[in-house]
């Protein structure tokens, strides 16, 4: 079972809070992500009175402020309108300031006249706070309140306002602001986070909390012809950015991603046309703005013996290893970007990453056949990639909970001390503290101080998290898990709220719990029934007491709806009965379209005394063949017309097998989700037009049955993938969820 979260230390904290159906904060009192130096007063300014707010506070902008200082006074301008119905005007720095009047002067000492002289080099200076960095100064003069807001730079103008909103609340008929003393600025230069599109909302809300990076992430960009959607959404991107222009995008492409489109070839660096292809796609966001250009070579690069190779002949003849292609292919990508950007937008900046297949010390040390493989591909591009090309890396572990100096120094000896990126691919539960332990030394790998967190800004749940990380990179020294836990729940809802996402969690994992641990139960049915009926009334409570009104929808279509799927597919997951002296059929049926027929795939198993044997037929008359993508052992064979069999033999939904071939026999194998388990099954297969065959067979004692089938159970799935109409059918059906969910798997009963 989980260990309860410390969310009852949420209970403790009283928050004054006001309703507002937006990304703006929730008024607790404190500024997040935690200031550098902050002192918290227990004054108050009111910045406007009566009941219609008709005496109202003035922003100050400069006569010859930047453009930014728009962008600065209108955030002012719409979370005061959101508290209280009324807009506050904007003067330039030439007026006088009236007595009995309350201001808000924004902007930066080279901007705005009243900055600079209540700074007079005292507080912003040529290398103090630094870049992004803010001071806010409450300070009575004479009669006036004046409430400074002064930037470093542009940016740090607008982060000042950010924080400022933090501390305003309605109360009374009365807009108040909290008095502060705030130097502040943040330890990683770029916070950076992804989703498919960028939307307003999340636009809006990264700027808020101060996160400055936004990808675009890979999958649905087909490297060498980019589509007319994802145009759109960089075009589209680029112009609300204009509008806030604290955030720089950025854009992620891997010429080795074959699996939405399922047709083309992977890069071949060999070929001029490929890398023109590769480079044009690039090219698309550096017109829509994009500064940072990450070319991905995770995950999908051919693998043989577990190891990472070239798949191509052109390639291995002129090049001869992975890690001279991939050399060549991101240097020459580079050079051509670069010569782009100067010819096309002079004006823009653009840094180039580069995401290996080695992205994690395990990918080298543990995960391959041959450490020194890896050691010696390091080395290489270490050294010969371009060194204004950044790395990127996820510690120690594909996903890392610590990453320590000792890791720091073994990732700069594999690369020869080349600039690296942080790409954080920690997932924690919802509603739960961020704990990820991070050395300091990370932040000084790339000079631009960058930091990757991989997560979804538009999947409003996942904020939570995607604020406490935020928190981190602004403050590390400062970062407390349970308190930064507090604030981020606090931006979204009122006190009455915490009892309800505390319960909604505990009953969340209590079912994921179960998933794993159904063995132990008699009755697996009633004791989910029971605990269904829980997660309905958690979800109820919190819908009606979340104040923020996308959190709720969010928590129940992703989370709520998650495990209510798998109730449903539990209670009807498929069950056969297999006569040990006779054969039993399955079929898989697929519907490929309105109006056109379904393609099957029958299933036959039979069982002796030494084999688990299976025949297949499947057919293709729906679609027409594509070329094959796999050809050696463990290779991506689920790109292919394929089929993959899931076996749990003691049905604990834990030690399960994974056995999968394509319609040419390529074989992949796994215990569990490691593949480098490798198996004695043997498959043959049979291709014909309008169908493909396959016989299987399966020695018992490799799934650890050693005293026969009669009388034994098994948790059994099988999936066709049919790559030409990007689709799989399951025999017992298990979609959303993946195939590696054994407490899904369907069941076969030998008598």
């Amino acid at each position: 079972m989980k260990k309860t979260v410390v969310l009852l230390l949420i209970l403790a904290i009283v928050f004054v809070v006001v309703k507002i159906y937006a990304y703006y904060p929730l008024y607790n009192g404190k500024i997040i992500p935690t200031p550098q130096k902050v002192e918290y007063m227990n004054e108050f300014i009111v910045l406007a009175s009566s009941a219609s707010f008709t005496r109202m506070v003035k922003i100050i902008v400069g006569t010859d402020a930047m453009p930014q200082m728009n962008s600065v006074a209108g955030s002012l301008q719409s979370h005061i309108y959101i508290l209280t119905g009324s807009t506050p005007a904007v003067v330039n720095d030439m007026v006088k300031l009236q007595e009995h009047s309350v201001y808000i002067s924004v902007g930066t000492i080279s901007d705005n006249k009243y900055n600079k002289e209540y700074n007079n080099n005292k507080f912003i200076t040529q290398n103090y706070p630094g870049e992004q960095g803010y001071i806010i100064r409450c300070v009575k003069e004479g009669s006036k309140d004046v409430v400074y807001c002064i930037g470093y730079d542009a940016i740090g103008a607008f982060y000042a306002v950010q924080s400022l909103l933090q501390l305003m609340y309605v109360k009374d008929g009365k807009l108040c602001l909290r008095k502060c003393v705030v130097d502040d600025w943040p330890v990683y230069k770029l916070r950076g986070v992804s989703d498919w599109a960028l939307t307003k909302d999340s636009l809006d809300w990264m700027g808020a909390y101060k996160l400055n990076m936004f990808f675009f992430a890979y999958a649905p960009v087909k490297w060498d012809n980019i589509d007319e959607d994802m145009k759109k959404a960089y075009t589209d991107a680029y112009e609300m950015v204009k509008q806030k222009p604290v955030i720089e995008l950025g854009q992620m492409v891997n010429p080795y991603d074959l699996r939405k489109y399922r047709t083309g070839e992977k890069i071949r660096a060999s070929d001029p046309k490929d890398i023109e292809k590769l480079v044009k796609t690039f090219t698309y966001g550096i017109n829509a703005g994009v500064k940072h250009l990450m070319l991905c070579a995770d995950d999908l690069v051919t693998m043989k013996e577990r190891e990472y190779i070239l798949d191509n002949d052109e390639d291995i003849q002129k090049y001869g290893t992975l890690e001279v292609a991939q050399t060549v292919l991101v240097n020459t990508v580079y050079q051509s970007l670069k010569a782009y950007q100067k010819s096309e937008m002079p004006k823009l900046s653009i840094e180039m990453y580069f995401c290996p297949p080695y992205y994690s010390l395990g990918h080298v040390d543990k995960f391959m056949r041959s450490p020194e493989v890896g050691i010696k591909y390091m080395n290489y591009i270490g050294k010969n990639i371009d060194p204004d090309v950044t790395f990127v890396w996820t510690g120690p572990k594909v996903t890392s909970k610590v990453v320590s100096d000792d890791d720091v120094e073994k990732y700069k000896l594999y690369t020869l001390g080349h600039k690296a990126m942080l790409w954080d691919n920690t997932s924690d539960d919802i509603f739960t503290p961020w704990t990820t332990k991070i050395s300091t030394q990370v932040v000084e790998m790339n000079p631009r101080h960058g930091f990757y967190y991989n997560a979804f800004i538009n999947r409003v749940v996942d904020r939570f998290t995607i604020l406490m990380v935020a928190d981190y990179l602004w403050n590390p020294k400062a970062y407390n898990p349970e308190k930064s836990l507090v604030h981020a729940v606090a931006t979204y809802a009122e006190q009455d709220a915490m009892p309800a996402l505390s319960s909604f969690r505990e009953v969340y994992y209590k079912l994921d719990d179960m998933k794993v641990n159904l063995s132990e139960y008699a009755d697996p049915k009633k004791v989910f029934t029971d605990t269904e009926s829980e997660l309905d009334k958690a979800m109820d409570t919190v819908s009606k007491q979340v104040v923020n009104n996308s959190v709720a929808p969010d928590l129940k279509r992703r989370f709520y709806g998650k495990q209510k799927v798998f109730l449903r597919l539990f209670n009807e997951k498929k069950v056969v009965v297999c006569d040990t002296t006779k054969n039993v059929e399955l079929r898989l049926f697929s519907n490929v379209g309105k109006g056109k027929r379904t393609y099957e795939t029958k299933v036959v198993i039979s069982v002796d005394s030494t084999n688990l044997r299976l025949t297949f037929n499947c057919e293709t008359t729906t679609y027409q063949p594509i070329e094959k993508v796999a050809t050696i052992r463990d290779a991506g064979v689920y790109l292919d017309d394929s089929i993959e069999l899931f076996i749990d033999p003691n049905k604990d939904y834990k030690n399960y097998y994974q056995y999968a071939f394509n319609f040419t026999g390529t074989k992949f194998d796994g215990k569990e989700r490691v593949s480098n388990w490798d198996g004695t099954w043997d498959v043959k297969t049979s291709t014909y037009t309008g169908y493909w065959t396959a016989g299987m067979v399966i020695p018992l004692t490799e799934l650890g049955i050693t005293d026969g089938v009669q009388g034994k159970t098994i948790g059994l799935n099988i999936v066709r993938n049919n790559p030409a109409e990007w689709r799989s059918v399951e025999w017992s059906p298990m979609k959303p969820y993946s195939s590696h969910t054994p407490s899904l798997f369907g069941e076969v009963r030998f008598e």
